[in-house]
């Protein structure tokens, strides 16, 4: 929790630049209009963040801590073999996706015009990639990529799988449960990394 003048007055302006750059987008807010939401003036918000896409990166900063996301990366690290990263990697994106998925929404957005935003997309993606790369390089270390798959192709496979994007398209856009994209995403991942078929349906009560 913020403790001092200055901490409360920074979370104060990040709280209202949430609220209204989650709702309106990157272009269709201004540094005023924080400033109003917030309760301080303009120039308040350029002393603390210099600028709007440094607005934009303290807030994703903020949601990264708030969401553990590089405390539950280390766990995926730590997962004792490839299997158990590549599950550890797909619980992560279930518990991550909701929280993230607004905030990567207005990032991808913005980057085309933003060189922060574009900065920290291109830098989240790339640690994505590493991260999967990682599972991938494990599983082919073991024997247990599928035959003729690299490790390059692998990671791309992966990255495809787990793009949040992908998660926007399926549980914001179409209405999918969350627990129906994480299974969704594991039997994808484990099909196009193991070779494994997708589990049998039961049949329909007759």
């Amino acid at each position: 929790m913020p403790n001092s003048r200055s901490e409360k007055t920074r979370a104060r302006i990040l709280d209202a630049a949430e609220r209204l750059i989650l709702a309106h987008g990157m272009e269709g807010v201004g540094m005023e209009a924080v400033a109003d939401a917030a309760g301080v003036s303009r120039q308040a918000v350029y002393d603390k963040f210099g600028s709007k896409g440094g607005l934009l990166r303290a807030m994703v900063e903020r949601m990264e801590e708030s969401l553990g996301i590089f405390r539950a990366v280390g766990a995926v690290a730590a997962a004792t073999d490839g299997l158990a990263k590549l599950t550890t990697l797909c619980d992560l994106s279930r518990v991550s996706e909701p929280g993230v998925a607004p905030f990567i929404r207005v990032v991808y957005a913005a980057r085309l015009n933003d060189e922060t935003a574009a900065a920290i997309w291109n830098d989240r993606m790339s640690a994505r990639y590493m991260a999967m790369r990682h599972v991938v390089e494990t599983l082919h270390s073991e024997g247990r990529l599928r035959q003729g798959l690299t490790v390059e192709k692998g990671a791309d496979i992966l990255w495809s799988i787990l793009n949040p994007l992908h998660y926007d398209n399926l549980v914001t856009s179409r209405g999918w449960t969350i627990d129906e994209y994480r299974a969704h995403i594991e039997v994808m991942a484990r099909a196009g990394l193991l070779g494994e078929g997708p589990p049998a349906v039961s049949p329909a009560p007759g």
